[in-house]
């Protein structure tokens, strides 16, 4: 929690944070038998630079930080992305050991796909049709068309556009909404 005030971060707020992960702890089996128990605390974290060099210096500086307090930088999960940086930018990104980092051209980043929103919003279109063929009795019933429209909004609609504010909107999925809730109406 240290490095949550270290950034200016309110005592109150620390204490809250601290308080949700009270007493949360994990020990690993190992072949030497069970490890010393140790707090769980894992996040996501996303750093955007101009140059790949520049990446390079702020990976450093974020994992010598978080060593100081005892966080460690997971290499093996540690992915990089290069968007709109020069070809002749050969430039390999590595953490603080030497280890290369493994680059990749899309990742998911709370959730949602990084470069790929049309495949965000396949998996997302696919989730709602499911919850719209669950409540078919209710579209072929009698119940009144802005009740229908209310219910689609509430549980079709909310499962389409979860995470939409990662996507980038355009005339394509704006069409697609309108006809779903034309079909539904």
């Amino acid at each position: 929690m240290k490095i949550l005030l270290a950034y200016g971060i309110p005592q109150n707020i620390v204490k809250l944070i601290e308080a949700m992960y009270k007493d949360n702890l994990a020990r690993v089996i190992t072949e030497n038998g069970l490890t010393e128990a140790f707090y769980i605390l894992a996040d996501d974290l996303a750093l955007t630079t101009d140059t790949a060099a520049e990446a390079q210096d702020l990976l450093h500086s974020v994992e010598l930080a978080a060593n100081s307090i005892g966080l460690h930088l997971n290499e093996s999960k540690t992915e990089y992305i290069r968007v709109n940086l020069s070809d002749d930018d050969s430039t390999i990104i590595k953490a603080v050991s030497g280890e290369e980092l493994e680059k990749v051209d899309d990742f998911v980043y709370l959730g949602s796909r990084i470069m790929r929103t049309e495949r965000d919003f396949e998996v997302r279109k696919g989730k709602a049709w499911g919850a719209c063929h669950q409540l078919i009795d209710i579209w072929k019933s009698g119940m009144r068309g802005d009740m229908k429209i209310r219910l689609f909004r509430a549980a079709v609609e909310s499962v389409l556009l979860y995470g939409s504010e990662t996507w980038t909107i355009g005339h394509f999925l704006g069409k697609v909404h309108q006809w779903l809730l034309q079909q539904n109406a």
